[in-house]
C-alpha cells in the first residue's frame, strides 16, 4: 500500500499528533517532567538504533514526542518572561511590534502585535507574548508591519471574550494564534519607535502589495471587478461587498477569492505546460526547477507571502523538487514534508483551518481525482477536459465537505456546476491580471487588456450571484460535532477503500459508520424534541432570552434585535438547537401552550422568572424561580425580598461595573446563576 511507502507521511501524522496533544493539554506541563520524558524516549529511540532492534513502538512515538517538545518550545506561556507572568497592573505601559499586515475592521484597524518590553518607572522588562491590538484614529495605510510602539495599553484576557454558543468562536480563533490579550489604543497616544520588521523578506514583498494594490486599482474595469481582482491576485479583500462574498459562498466557489492552492495550483499546472516545450533542450530537468520554484516564490511574495500561499507555494516546490529528482510516485512524502516543515517553524498552523482544508483538499485530489476520472472514458479533447476538471473539483469536495459542515455549518448544492465554469474562469482572470500588471508602464496595452480583465471579473461575479438565486443553492443550518466530522472521515476512507480493492470488509465496516452516524443523528434528533431550556444570550446593550419547549421557542427581547446579531450570534444557535421562536418585547404579554408572561412575570412550565428592569416595579410576594435583571436597574428596593433559593441572572443590557457591584451586594443573600455576562446562560428545566 502508498502507505508503507510513504514514511515521512507516517511521521508527519504522528508528529501532528504529538503538537495536537500539546495543546489539548488543559494546563501547563513542568519543564523538568518534559526534558525527562523527551529524554527517555529519545534515549531509547538511539538505543534501538544502535543495537539494530527498531521497536514499533519507539518509532511510532518519536515523532509524536518530538511533535509535542516543538509545541511546547513555540508555547510563549512557558517563557520566564511571558507577560502574564510579569503584569500587575490593568494599565501598562508596554512596547509593542506589530507582527502582521494591518487589516481595517469598522472604526479601528486591527493587527497582531508582539510584546517587547514592560516599562517599570526607570526599569525595563524584556517580555514575550501577543496581543490583538485595535487602533483608533489612523488609516490603514499609516500603519506598517514592523512598526514599533511604546504607550499604555490596557490588556484583556482572550478569555473574557463574549461568546454564545455555535457562532464563531473569537477567544480560540486568536488562542490558535498564539494570541493571549486584546488592547484598544489611540494612535496619537502612541510613541513611534521607528520600524524594525521581524521578517525583511516579507516586510518587501508587502511593500510589493502596496504597488500592486495601487496598478489594480487604476484597471480599466468596475469596481466590484477591480476588488475581485484585488482579492484573487493578492488576497486583499477589504474593498470586496457582502454581497459578492456571500453570492461565491453560496455557489461554492469561495475558494477562488481565498489566495491560496487553487492559484499556485493553477500558476504551476500552466508554467509546467509552457515548460513542456523545452523537454529536448540540455540540463531540461533543472532548468525547469528553476523557473518554477521562481515563479512559484515571486507570486508568493506578490500576495505579501500571506500564509495560504506560503504553504501552497511550500507544498509544490517540494512537488517540484521531488518531480526533479524522479520521486513523482511518493508526492504523498512530499505533500507530508511541507506540511512538517510548517509545523516545525509554526505548530499553531494545525488549527487554521486553511491548513486544514488545503492539506485535506490536495490529499483528496491526488488520491481521488484519478480515480473518479477512470470512471468514464471519453475520447473527445473538449468533453475529456471537463470531465477530469469536474473530477478535481468532486475529489476536493468530498476531501473537504466534513471540514467544511464542522467549520461552517453550510453545504453548496451546485458546487460542481458553478466549479465547472469558474475554475476556467479564474484561471483566464489570474493570467489575465498578471498581464495587465506587467504592462502597466504601457498604456495603450495596458488599458485594451485589463479592460478584459475587468470583463472576466464581472463574468465571475455573474456567474455566483445566478447561482446563489437558484433554489436550495445553499444548505444551511448544518451542525456536527468533532466526533461526527471524524467518523465521516472514516466512512469516506473505508468507503474509497472498498471502490478500489473490492473487499467485503470494506465495505461493512463503511456501512456500520453509516449506522453508527445516522443513529447519533436520530438520537440528537429525539433529544431536541424533548429538550425544555432557559437561554439567556449575551448580545450587547440588549436582553435576549428564549424559552425552550422542545421545537418550539419564544423570544423575548428588551430592544429591537440588529439583523447581523440575528444572524450571526442567535439563528446559529436556535438552528443548531432545531428551534423555531416566536418573537414578544419585554412588555408585551402572551400565552402559548408552554409559557405565560403576564406584567414582568413569566410562567415557563413549573418555572416563575421576573423580569426585573424597573426600580419602581411592584416585587411579587410568592417565590421567584429566576430574577432577571436588566438596563442596570438598582436592588435597593427589592433586595430584602429576594428569597435565599431565587437565582439571580444580570443579563448582557447591564454594565460590567454594575454586575460586579451587585454581586458584591448579593453575595450571601441570593445564589448568583450569571456572575458575569459574558457567555450565553443555558438551563435545563
Amino acid at each position: 500500500m502508498w502507505f508503507q511507502k510513504a514514511p515521512i507521511f507516517r511521521f508527519a501524522l504522528m508528529f501532528t499528533t504529538g503538537v495536537i496533544f500539546y495543546f489539548s493539554l488543559p494546563a501547563q506541563i513542568p519543564l523538568n517532567h518534559l526534558f525527562l520524558t523527551i529524554s527517555i524516549f529519545l534515549c531509547l529511540a538511539l538505543l534501538s538504533i544502535r543495537f539494530r532492534k527498531p521497536s514499533g513502538i519507539i518509532w511510532l512515538t518519536t515523532p509524536v514526542v518530538l511533535g509535542f517538545f516543538i509545541a511546547f518550545l513555540h508555547d510563549d506561556k512557558n517563557a520566564d518572561n511571558f507577560i502574564r507572568r510579569t503584569i500587575n497592573e490593568k494599565e501598562a505601559f508596554l512596547q509593542i511590534r506589530i507582527e502582521e499586515e494591518p487589516v481595517r475592521k469598522n472604526n479601528y484597524v486591527r493587527a497582531s502585535c508582539a510584546i517587547l518590553k514592560q516599562i517599570r518607572k526607570n526599569s525595563t522588562f524584556q517580555t514575550c507574548g501577543n496581543a490583538m491590538i485595535y487602533f483608533k484614529n489612523v488609516e490603514t495605510n499609516t500603519l506598517q508591519y514592523g512598526d514599533v510602539f511604546t504607550g499604555k495599553f490596557r490588556l484583556f484576557s482572550t478569555d473574557t471574550l463574549k461568546q454564545n454558543p455555535y457562532t464563531f468562536d473569537y477567544n480560540r480563533y486568536l488562542k490558535n494564534k498564539g494570541i493571549e490579550y486584546l488592547s484598544f489604543a489611540k494612535y496619537n497616544k502612541l510613541i513611534y519607535e521607528g520600524n524594525f520588521p521581524p521578517n525583511y523578506l516579507k516586510h518587501f514583498a508587502l511593500k510589493i502589495k502596496v504597488v500592486f494594490l495601487k496598478i489594480i486599482s487604476r484597471f480599466n474595469a468596475s469596481e466590484k471587478a477591480k476588488a475581485l481582482i484585488s482579492a484573487l491576485v493578492t488576497g486583499d479583500k477589504t474593498d470586496l461587498d457582502e454581497e459578492t462574498v456571500k453570492s461565491f459562498s453560496t455557489a461554492g466557489i469561495t475558494h477562488i477569492l481565498a489566495v491560496s492552492g487553487l492559484h499556485v495550483g493553477i500558476i504551476y499546472m500552466v508554467f509546467g505546460f509552457l515548460l513542456s516545450f523545452l523537454k529536448k533542450i540540455k540540463f531540461y530537468t533543472s532548468i525547469r526547477m528553476i523557473i518554477l520554484l521562481t515563479v512559484l516564490w515571486i507570486y508568493a511574495a506578490v500576495t505579501g507571502f500571506s500564509p495560504s500561499v506560503t504553504r501552497a507555494s511550500l507544498m509544490f516546490s517540494v512537488i517540484v523538487i521531488g518531480e526533479s529528482l524522479n520521486r513523482q510516485s511518493y508526492i504523498y512524502n512530499s505533500i507530508a514534508l511541507s506540511a512538517l516543515i510548517l509545523l516545525i517553524f509554526n505548530p499553531y498552523n494545525i488549527f487554521e483551518v486553511g491548513f486544514q482544508l488545503s492539506y485535506a483538499a490536495v490529499l483528496g485530489i491526488v488520491s481521488l481525482q484519478p480515480k473518479i476520472a477512470n470512471l468514464f472514458r471519453i475520447s473527445n479533447k473538449i468533453g475529456k477536459y471537463l470531465w477530469e476538471l469536474t473530477a478535481v473539483s468532486i475529489a476536493a469536495q468530498i476531501a473537504t465537505f466534513p471540514l467544511s459542515l464542522y467549520y461552517f455549518h453550510q453545504f453548496p448544492m451546485y458546487f460542481m456546476f458553478s466549479n465547472l465554469l469558474a475554475i476556467p474562469l479564474a484561471t483566464a482572470l489570474l493570467y489575465f491580471s498578471l498581464i495587465s500588471l506587467i504592462s502597466y508602464p504601457l498604456p495603450f496595452l495596458f488599458t485594451p487588456i485589463s479592460f478584459v480583465t475587468g470583463k472576466l471579473a464581472d463574468a465571475l461575479i455573474f456567474l455566483s450571484q445566478k447561482t446563489m438565486y437558484l433554489p436550495y443553492a445553499l444548505l444551511k443550518g448544518i451542525y456536527i460535532s468533532i466526533y461526527e466530522t471524524v467518523l465521516i472521515y472514516l466512512i469516506i476512507l473505508l468507503s474509497g477503500s472498498y471502490i478500489i480493492f473490492r473487499k467485503k470488509m470494506y465495505l461493512y465496516a463503511s456501512l456500520t459508520g453509516f449506522v453508527i452516524f445516522y443513529g447519533i443523528n436520530i438520537f440528537n434528533d429525539f433529544s431536541k424534541l424533548n429538550q425544555s431550556k432557559i437561554l439567556v444570550f449575551n448580545i450587547k446593550r440588549n436582553s435576549v432570552i428564549e424559552l425552550i419547549n422542545g421545537t418550539q421557542a419564544v423570544r423575548l427581547f428588551l430592544k429591537e434585535i440588529k439583523e447581523k446579531e440575528l444572524e450571526f450570534q442567535i439563528l446559529p444557535t436556535e438552528q443548531a438547537l432545531g428551534i423555531s421562536a416566536k418573537e414578544f418585547r419585554f412588555e408585551t404579554d402572551f400565552e402559548t401552550s408552554f409559557a405565560k408572561k403576564s406584567g414582568n412575570v413569566i410562567q415557563f412550565k413549573n418555572k416563575i422568572l421576573y423580569l426585573y428592569n424597573d426600580k419602581n416595579a411592584d416585587y411579587p410576594s410568592h417565590f421567584i424561580d429566576y430574577l432577571i435583571v436588566s438596563k442596570n436597574t438598582p436592588l435597593y428596593n427589592i433586595i430584602e425580598k429576594i428569597h435565599p433559593h431565587t437565582r439571580v441572572i444580570f443579563d448582557s443590557s447591564n454594565s460590567t461595573r454594575f454586575v460586579k457591584y451587585w454581586t458584591k451586594k448579593l453575595s450571601g443573600r441570593a445564589i448568583l446563576a450569571r456572575p458575569d455576562t459574558s457567555h450565553l446562560l443555558e438551563i435545563d428545566c
